[in-house]
């Protein structure tokens, strides 16, 4: 098999919500420090995509963010909401607001057959099945911090970690000690999901972190599931739903 090398910027979107995001240790914002890298990165990777973070303070800017990231020749974007308990009654609205204005952009400028935005995606807002084995982001990938120690994912190592211990699962000099992965093979959504994500009618596609779970739990559990963005996936659907029903309409009116 011949061995692919991937290449992933995260940024944010335009100036402003990537800074509101991403800075440094003494608070500086990023994005100055990295848009050089974006332009010889896509240069390289002209396929590659990139993970927008939506969180409460940046929701005002998430439509000219995607719109900025488009413009910078980026055509698969995964937008994910923040996990954590950030967010505040009727930003579900405003994120709601935000994709659709963004939806009427990119289907009136007609850019929406060469895109792929992850919140737009069809399955999105559907029922889930109660057995189904969930991989999530976070789950069964591979972090190193400077030490050498490995993690299920960054997310678990201890700068990411609000209260709770990080969970190292080997290192380098005597690799990975794979009974610590076995609880990540029981992540099944009947043993994960609370009865109201069971029963859910738009359960599927809401975003969850098997490390948010853990640090957000009574216990030492990634079996909790954490639902603080519940709003925050409705709005996604509502939005993700007229996007498709304006699509609909739009290719009929032309054809």
């Amino acid at each position: 098999h011949n061995n692919i090398l991937s290449i992933s910027i995260s940024i944010d979107g335009e100036q402003t919500k990537h800074d509101t995001n991403r800075i440094f240790e003494n608070g500086e914002g990023s994005y100055s420090k990295i848009i050089d890298n974006v332009y010889l990165w896509r240069k390289q990777f002209a396929d590659a995509g990139t993970k927008m973070v939506i969180s409460h303070d940046d929701l005002p800017y998430v439509k000219d963010s995607l719109i900025h990231l488009i413009n910078l020749g980026i055509k698969n974007i995964d937008v994910n909401p923040c996990l954590e308990n950030v967010w505040h009654t009727g930003d579900g609205r405003v994120l709601e607001t935000q994709l659709i204005d963004f939806a009427n952009h990119i289907i009136e400028n007609d850019l929406w057959e060469n895109l792929n935005i992850s919140c737009f995606h069809e399955h999105i807002g559907r029922a889930i099945s109660k057995e189904t084995r969930q991989t999530p982001c976070g789950g069964m990938t591979l972090a190193v911090d400077s030490k050498g120690n490995f993690f299920s994912c960054m997310r678990f190592a201890n700068y990411s970690l609000r209260e709770k211990n990080e969970r190292i699962i080997g290192n380098v000099n005597n690799g990975i000690n794979w009974n610590k992965m076995r609880p990540f093979h029981l992540l099944y959504t009947d043993i994960v999901y609370p009865n109201k994500c069971l029963n859910c009618d738009i359960a599927n596609g809401c975003k969850w972190c098997p490390a948010e779970n853990y640090d957000s739990s009574y216990t030492d559990t990634i079996f909790q599931r954490s639902t603080a963005s519940c709003e925050i996936h409705t709005a996604i659907v509502k939005a993700k739903n007229y996007y498709w029903n304006k699509l609909y309409s739009y290719y009929r009116w032309q054809n």
